[in-house]
């Protein structure tokens, strides 16, 4: 019945946004000319959208709870922001500037500013409830605490970053993290002026970087494994009809940080195939422990 009701608004609906196919390192999987993407709507679409849906939720027998209701609204660059008016059930919900879904952060900003910091957050709260327990706790060796800083704390710290569009000061915000805990681990003080690569090489684990790197193509191959109908698939491969892009330098993509991911591991980004090889499924990528200054392209 969920799928039912989801599909009802937008069974007999034409708004959305026009998307065209394209390639992406002379691959082009997805044999398509224009197609609309309801899930990516304006404003003025959306209450259309919102209004169809309501009529759905009562053909259902189900109300929508406006108390639980937020409202997001993702400007275009360089437009002017404003809060968005959408009725549901004759009321209107809340507008906010960044709610969490599924365990990730939106924001109106579009950018990873609120994830990153999120993320840290919890991090942090993560590792300070295991300080008693585990990190100085006598008689637990290094070699157990290094494990469970790998499957608590880094987990959290970079969970869904696979598809994150990274910029540099996101991977040093994170990398500064990360690099105090493991020098909390190894109880190397700012005193001895320990560099980050011999910390590193102490506790056997790949820098933020290379972690970053690894999720991301990871995500890559899963993506292009996915069923030609698949949304992030056809976001991947598609691209709008409409629209230009601004003066200036551009908003970096995924598909940017993925190429420099792709030149990392030694892979021709040009070749959009090779992300099948690089992630097989149910394997874990295999690729070599960059070092600590190959920060390129972030």
């Amino acid at each position: 019945m969920p799928s039912a009701m989801t599909k009802k608004p937008a069974s007999r609906s034409e708004i959305g946004l026009m998307a065209g196919s394209s390639t992406w390192g002379g691959y082009r999987p997805i044999p398509t000319l224009k197609r609309t993407l309801n899930e990516f709507l304006f404003v003025n679409d959306c209450t259309l959208s919102m209004n169809r849906f309501s009529t759905a939720c009562r053909h259902f027998g189900l109300t929508i709870s406006t108390k639980k209701t937020e409202v997001l609204h993702q400007p275009a660059p360089q437009k002017t922001y404003t809060e968005p008016t959408i009725v549901a059930e004759g009321e209107i919900p809340k507008a906010v500037d960044k709610f969490t879904y599924l365990g990730s952060t939106l924001s109106r900003s579009v950018n990873i500013d609120d994830e990153v910091d999120t993320c840290i957050a919890k991090a942090s709260s993560a590792f300070g409830q295991l300080q008693e327990l585990v990190w100085e706790r006598r008689g637990v060796k290094l070699s157990t605490k290094l494990k469970m800083y790998k499957a608590v704390i880094l987990p959290t710290l970079l969970y869904a970053c696979g598809a994150w569009t990274v910029y540099e000061c996101h991977a040093n915000k994170l990398n500064r993290f990360y690099m105090n805990c493991l020098r909390r681990l190894l109880k190397n003080t700012w005193q001895a002026k320990v560099p980050d690569t011999d910390v590193l090489s102490q506790a056997g684990l790949p820098s933020i970087y290379t972690l970053l790197w690894r999720a991301q193509v990871s995500w890559a191959g899963h993506l292009v494994r996915m069923p030609d109908i698949g949304l992030p698939k056809r976001l991947f491969y598609e691209e709008l009809v409409e629209g230009k892009h601004t003066q200036g330098e551009q908003k970096k993509c995924f598909k940017d940080t993925l190429k420099v991911s792709l030149k990392s591991f030694g892979t021709d980004p040009e070749s959009g195939k090779i992300l099948v090889q690089i992630a097989p499924p149910g394997k874990a990528v295999s690729a070599k422990v960059l070092p600590l200054s190959s920060r390129a392209g972030l």
